[in-house]
């Protein structure tokens, strides 16, 4: 078992793709109760890069630019 310690020290982008992977598999077990087919990684993929194309930058980031 992993502890609290050792998830967190996980880089940024690796953490929120795995966030990312077990909400998509817990959505899918729903989704599967449901009679409805499970959603892909790609469709996940598709929807987050929606999200964060239209999602404005917080201010902080904009010093960056």
């Amino acid at each position: 078992m992993s502890s609290r310690d050792e998830i967190m020290r996980k880089f940024g982008p690796i953490l929120v793709e795995s966030l990312a992977i077990v909400v998509l598999e817990e959505i899918n077990v729903i989704r599967l109760h449901l009679g409805l087919p499970p959603r892909t990684k790609q469709q996940l993929l598709d929807q987050m890069n929606n999200h964060v194309n239209s999602l404005p930058l917080y201010d902080w980031m904009k010093e960056h630019l």
